[in-house]
């Protein structure tokens, strides 16, 4: 939700998809604790598939938040 999509695409080539099309993912990489991510961090681990990872660069998602059934990293 922080990036603009014409910026993405103009300079990476990529397309952004919304968050709500995204399931059964083998990682997640929390590169960057905006709140917005922060507040729905609940919604956003149930999309990874069991055994998934959870990557927590900066820390601030306490681990009692990502489900048993996945990993979680942290730095």
């Amino acid at each position: 939700p922080m990036a603009d999509e014409s910026h993405v695409r103009r300079e990476y080539g990529l397309k952004l998809v919304d968050l709500q099309t995204l399931h059964d993912l083998d990682a997640i990489v929390l590169a960057v604790p905006h709140g917005s991510y922060l507040h729905s961090i609940q919604d956003i681990v149930t999309r990874l598939k069991p055994k998934g990872v959870f990557i927590d660069v900066k820390s601030v998602v306490p681990a009692d938040a990502i489900p048993s059934t996945a990993t979680y990293w942290s730095l």
